[in-house]
């Protein structure tokens, strides 16, 4: 969520570090990282701050104490950061029960600055509306009080949420090309609906993975979506010219199935409109690391926003390699790169994709 700049802010009293790891595992991005008061420089429009430091401090400095969570925090770092995360236009507190003073104090401070405003902060937590020490101290009434199991089950409606969003803008981009190109219309709302339903994660994995980027995840606001609408369109096509259904993968692998059997299999690849199709196709070689599990190899590559006109650059892999084509444990490593203009004026290449 902090990714998609969904969130601003994630605020956390936890000592131990598995928020960073999650971070980390998707590639911070712009999203830096706040440890404490001397990370104070960093903290930007969208950060994760360890209110009270982490399990990467000195163990003495750990802020375990109940005197230390009342009064330790007055006139210091940890009174300024709060006040300017609990500023933001809508605060959601997630699973507290325990009275936290620095936070209780500081939105209250907030709350009678914004009186206009009170229905700004809400409280998730598993037990009913004013039944933890943490809700009768912000006092908010039951109908800012989310009862639900926990930041786990919080953050999945959050991200349903969030997709919603983003199929909306697929289907817009989809729409917008088919009428801008005079395109047959295809089942954009199917197609946009089985790309979201791989989740928040596998989707910016796969919009990564789409745009040949060398990062593990590419947030919406960092991909333009009639990239992503011209790849499925052609795979629309395909769809409709061979009766199949498509399966996509995080990896941005699609398979064609039908009957119970898959059709083909390729990868999808934009070249953003600006790169040249040896560029490209570099870009899909190198980014094999990201289907290390696939078995076979897909053979061919769907491409669309390729600038320039194809050109045969790079020597077939036996040749290059001294690879045995025949082999059931390597096979061959070349592909063929089809454009989805080819696919929709060329019925021979919808037919090579799935021999």
């Amino acid at each position: 969520m902090l990714r998609e700049h969904a969130i601003g802010s994630v605020l956390t009293l936890n000592l131990d570090l598995a928020m960073t790891t999650a971070l980390s595992d998707l590639g911070p991005g712009d999203v830096t990282l706040v440890n404490g008061p001397q990370d104070n420089q960093y903290a930007g429009s969208f950060c994760l701050i360890y209110l009270h430091g982490n399990a990467n401090d000195e163990a003495d400095k750990w802020i375990l104490r109940k005197s230390a969570l009342d009064d330790g925090w007055k006139d210091r770092w940890q009174e300024v950061i709060a006040a300017r995360v609990l500023a933001a236009p809508v605060v959601v507190f997630v699973g507290l029960g325990t009275h936290v003073t620095v936070l209780v104090e500081t939105t209250t401070k907030i709350q009678r600055a914004l009186a206009a405003r009170q229905d700004r902060v809400y409280l998730a937590d598993p037990s009913p509306a004013g039944a933890s020490d943490f809700s009768q101290a912000l006092g908010l009434p039951a109908e800012q009080h989310i009862q639900i199991n926990g930041w786990s089950d919080f953050m999945r409606r959050l991200a349903k949420r969030l997709l919603t969003e983003h199929r909306s803008a697929l289907e817009a981009a989809c729409n917008e090309l088919t009428n801008a190109e005079h395109l047959e219309e295809e089942d954009v709302q199917a197609l946009c609906n089985r790309v979201i339903s791989l989740g928040l994660i596998s989707l910016g994995k796969l919009r990564a993975r789409w745009t040949m980027d060398s990062a593990v995840y590419v947030p919406s606001i960092a991909c333009d979506p009639h990239h992503l609408a011209d790849l499925l369109l052609g795979v629309g096509c395909i769809e409709r010219k061979t009766g199949g259904t498509a399966v996509f993968f995080e990896d941005g692998v699609v398979e064609l199935r039908k009957d119970g059997r898959i059709l083909g299999t390729a990868i999808l690849a934009s070249g953003c409109g600006r790169r040249g199709w040896a560029t490209l196709e570099a870009r899909i070689t190198a980014s094999s690391t990201f289907r290390r599990q696939r078995s076979p190899q897909p053979r061919f590559a769907l491409v669309a926003g390729v600038t320039g006109t194809p050109a045969a650059l790079t020597p077939p892999g036996d040749v290059a390699y001294d690879e045995d084509p025949s082999s059931i444990v390597t096979g061959p490593s070349a592909f063929a790169l089809i454009s989805v203009y080819d696919i929709r004026t060329n019925e021979a290449a919808v037919q090579e994709l799935v021999s």
